[in-house]
């Protein structure tokens, strides 16, 4: 249990383990949005799934996280 909790304090703080890491809590939060949203119009608003929609949704989401965490890795690194 104390490893789980070590990986979720290193996986939303920033170098310091302190400082919260905003732009990796609200990519969680998004992903999280996101798949309630596509899961609640599946099953509650009866429409079918769309498979080209979730995949430009999803590669959106995981473009937009790549470009903040390697923005992230620069900015740590420069103030080294």
């Amino acid at each position: 249990m104390k490893k789980i909790l070590k990986f979720l304090r290193e996986l939303f703080t920033e170098a310091d383990n302190h400082t919260a890491d905003i732009g990796c809590v609200l990519f969680c939060m998004v992903v999280g949005v996101y798949c309630f949203c596509s899961v609640y119009a599946t099953l509650a608003l009866d429409q079918q799934f769309d498979w080209q929609g979730a995949g430009v949704g999803a590669g959106a989401i995981l473009g937009g996280a790549g470009i903040l965490f390697g923005m992230k890795k620069q900015s740590e690194g420069d103030d080294e």
